[in-house]
């Protein structure tokens, strides 16, 4: 079987070096170029920082260190009081969401059995989040149309350096000359209008899909405070992180695929089209994760080496959309088959 993280030296310095790699990633990716316009939260600190020092209090109340408390909490508190967030009207909303985030955590993991599995309190804690901003978004007049415009303002003031590449480019005499020698309407010119008007366009349309980004921003940031939280204190609050081969979920989650793709295929359009199209995002990117553990586990017991599976991950991102959707089917037909249950091409190596 493959080692896991912290059965040995070099799993337990493989697992620094994944978590590290995804601490950076969370923080630096949303801030790209093309994902700047996509991300509901460029400041993922923002979530992370206060996911963190309520882990911290939850070791502190199981008997940990008081300094780690101190030391995130006050980070905590600089982000989202201190940062200048609030002056503004999405800011606000940013800092809003976070409070009721991590506050809802910490309550679930506090009422949970210490067996409970990290994804299920993760799970519950976002689904009571949503429902508690419901709840209060009820009491105040059009509180959906205000968000949106608020996200909508904030996404539109933001740097398209996407856009501003591309404009730059076909603005060099190089890009003038390539072009010159296509006839009319040829297909660079094509594809550079068509890209200028993808990326014109695409902090507008990215606002439709904020509530399921933010809900896998959110998801993600709740992971990356457990899992470094059990590696800077030695204080247990729960189950650690397990390893990518072993995700996997209830398969009742499927029933969010399902209702997701009746409100998009069914009559009903508006806000309930918009709707379904968020809950098979989420849904969709939670499987995804899913079928890409089938495909680690199989990739394993064939003896890949870690470097190939690596170079296979990221041809998998470059391919974007159809990688993706491959791997959400994988992983819904991972809740009937259970491939990881039947035979792979070779055993897996043994430890050691």
């Amino acid at each position: 079987m493959p080692v896991p993280l912290g059965a040995s030296g070099t799993a337990r310095g493989d697992g620094r070096l994944v978590l590290l790699m995804a601490l950076a990633g969370f923080l630096l990716v949303p801030s790209t170029p093309l994902l700047q316009s996509l991300a509901p939260l460029n400041d993922t600190a923002l979530l992370l920082i206060p996911a963190v020092g309520v882990c911290a209090g939850l070791g502190w109340a199981f008997g940990g260190r008081a300094w780690i408390v101190i030391l995130w909490v006050g980070l905590a508190t600089a982000i989202l009081f201190w940062g200048g967030l609030p002056q503004s009207a999405y800011g606000a909303l940013q800092c809003g969401w976070a409070l009721v985030l991590v506050t809802v955590f910490g309550l679930v993991c506090a009422a949970s059995p210490p067996t409970t599995r990290f994804l299920a309190r993760a799970l519950t804690a976002l689904a009571a989040s949503v429902s508690l901003v419901g709840l209060l978004a009820l009491g105040t007049r059009d509180a959906a149309g205000a968000v949106r415009h608020a996200a909508l303002a904030d996404a539109l003031s933001r740097p398209n350096a996407a856009l501003a590449w591309v404009e730059q480019v076909a603005r060099s005499p190089g890009w003038r000359a390539l072009t010159a020698r296509e006839p009319q309407g040829g297909s660079l010119a094509a594809a550079e209008q068509t890209l200028d008007s993808v990326l014109t366009t695409l902090p507008a349309d990215a606002v439709a899909f904020y509530p399921a980004l933010l809900a896998l921003e959110s998801l993600a940031a709740l992971a990356l405070a457990w899992g470094l939280y059990h590696r800077i204190s030695r204080t247990k609050i729960g189950e650690p992180l397990g390893r990518l081969v072993d995700f996997r979920f209830s398969d009742q989650l499927a029933w969010g695929v399902i209702a997701g793709a009746a409100l998009v295929l069914l009559p009903p359009s508006g806000d309930w089209r918009a709707l379904g199209l968020n809950l098979l995002l989420f849904f969709g990117a939670l499987y995804a994760v899913r079928g890409l553990a089938v495909l680690v586990w199989y990739l394993q017991a064939a003896r890949i080496s870690a470097p190939a599976i690596t170079a296979l991950t990221l041809l998998a991102a470059v391919l974007s959309a159809p990688s993706v959707i491959g791997l959400a089917l994988v992983g819904l037909s991972d809740s009937w088959v259970d491939w990881r249950t039947r035979p792979g091409p070779a055993a897996p190596r043994p430890a050691g």
